[in-house]
């Protein structure tokens, strides 16, 4: 698929200086799998209604839409938020979202303008309900679908994006990509509970 293909331009772009603190990674396989994740982004948005097919896709083969909040949870570098502000135009109206525990002066010099944002939380403190909830709220008031994303997320990190989604009304989409089923220690405390056994159901 056409959309896994790394363009040239963007990657040039997210090795330029703005882009401090990306350049040395393995900056084809992260943005080769975030245009997977931002396709997906885009066929949800076909699903809610909100987005079609492009006449005349960009040239980088991913239509962004124009009024969307993209939440990227456990966002390292935040590639897929620098690769949507590579990709969006000025007057789509969206806004890009990375939240992780890695401390904001170890962020690419990108983040913090107008249309990307980093936060520096943990998304397993139990105030980040009410945060999410908070931000959600704001976005959807500024007249924009709120679509969450979770790249590789370990273990219970997945099933905290899932309670996010299940219990924030504003939510309209989840793309989650995990990376690996939480280990047997963890799973007492899993707390989403659709589709999981009662007690004394057989597993």
């Amino acid at each position: 698929m056409s959309i896994i293909v790394c363009d040239h331009c963007s990657y040039k772009k997210l090795c330029g200086i703005e882009y401090h603190g990306v350049e040395n990674m393995r900056l084809r396989k992260e943005i080769s799998e975030s245009y997977g994740v931002l396709h997906a982004v885009h066929e949800c948005c076909m699903t809610l209604g909100i987005s079609s097919k492009a006449k005349n896709p960009t040239k980088d083969g991913v239509d962004l839409g124009k009024n969307i909040c993209l939440i990227d949870l456990c966002s390292g570098k935040a590639i897929t938020a620098a690769l949507c502000g590579a990709l969006d135009e000025d007057e789509s109206n969206n806004y890009f979202l990375a939240i992780d525990k890695m401390l904001p002066h170890t962020m690419p010099h990108f983040l913090n303008t107008n249309k990307i944002q980093y936060l520096c939380r943990d998304i397993m403190a139990k105030e980040m309900f009410a945060e999410m909830k908070d931000i959600v709220e704001y976005q959807t008031l500024q007249g924009r679908t709120c679509i969450l994303v979770g790249m590789h997320l370990c273990g219970l990190l997945s099933e905290r994006a899932i309670d996010f989604f299940d219990q924030i009304i504003g939510l309209r989409g989840l793309v989650l990509s995990p990376c690996c089923l939480p280990k047997k220690h963890e799973q007492r405390k899993i707390s989403f509970t659709k589709g999981k056994p009662l007690d004394g159901e057989e597993k």
